[in-house]
């Protein structure tokens, strides 16, 4: 029978959610751990060793991928076979993380299984009638993954620091032939960023309102992962280019700080080309 440790990488969080985030799935795995990147209020972080949850203290804030690494390894290292990444303002609904273990069972190329998102700030959820999707991507929160698969491939790459960790990931499975399955009946509610709804032309754009530096690294990450995977999935790489530039258009068009964001979205694709 696979052993599941949950892990949640921590950066400042709100405590009552991240409560929240551990009740969702406390009852179905084996371990849970906190990752935390040198968070402000990492001391009110002790109350969560009652229920049982290991704290991993980082003593600077070493990015996302660093520190799902860390995860990665302290499940490895004792010998559990499935890993669940939970960011910290994400949650289950009630009893639907049960749904992802046997998604494992479909094929043993299955490396990660993950939950349908709701984006609790727009209501923005996938609904099909199929019980299992395969995926190309997925997003890291919520995803069930196979440990020794992704011990097999470099576990997760930290020259990204942040953003588009999870897609060079599932770049990475997808190159292996290997691959994600989507469960329906387990829901995800998640944020990202604080997305809004704008109306321009009778058309709907969604913009997450990131700030600056977040925008540097969505910038420069893109870049990396069109540069190292173009000659290899083209049609991504194409059908994400276009996404880049719409998300350019979200920012002038309705964000607020909008010349700060342009500017750092430019010094991250000067970085991504040059420096990365």
């Amino acid at each position: 029978m696979s052993r599941i440790i949950a892990s949640v990488i921590t950066f400042n969080p709100d405590i009552n959610l991240l409560k929240k985030n551990i009740d969702s799935y406390i009852d179905y795995v084996d371990e849970i751990i906190i990752v935390d990147n040198f968070s402000k209020n990492r001391d009110e972080l002790i109350q969560f060793k009652k229920i049982g949850v290991n704290i991993i203290n980082n003593t600077s804030n070493l990015g996302i991928a660093k520190a799902l690494n860390i995860a990665l390894n302290y499940g490895n290292n004792k010998n559990y076979d499935l890993l669940l990444t939970m960011d910290q303002d994400s949650y289950f609904e009630k009893d639907s993380f049960k749904f992802l273990k046997s998604g494992f069972n479909i094929s043993s190329d299955v490396a990660i299984v993950c939950p349908t998102i709701n984006d609790v700030k727009i209501g923005n959820i996938s609904k099909s009638n199929k019980n299992w999707e395969e995926l190309f991507t997925t997003i890291t929160s919520g995803s069930l993954c196979s440990i020794s698969k992704l011990v097999k491939i470099g576990g997760f790459n930290i020259s990204l620091y942040i953003d588009y960790v999870d897609v060079d990931l599932c770049l990475r499975l997808n190159k292996k032939k290997l691959i994600i399955i989507r469960s329906n009946d387990s829901i995800l509610n998640h944020k990202l960023g604080n997305s809004k709804i704008y109306k321009f032309l009778n058309i709907n754009f969604i913009s997450t309102n990131h700030n600056k530096m977040r925008r540097y690294y969505y910038a420069r990450n893109k870049v990396y992962i069109y540069k190292k995977y173009f000659f290899i999935f083209p049609l991504f790489v194409i059908r994400d280019y276009f996404s880049f530039l719409k998300t350019l258009l979200i920012i002038v068009l309705f964000e607020k700080e909008k010349q700060s964001k342009i500017i750092y979205t430019l010094k991250g694709i000067y970085d991504g080309v040059f420096k990365i």
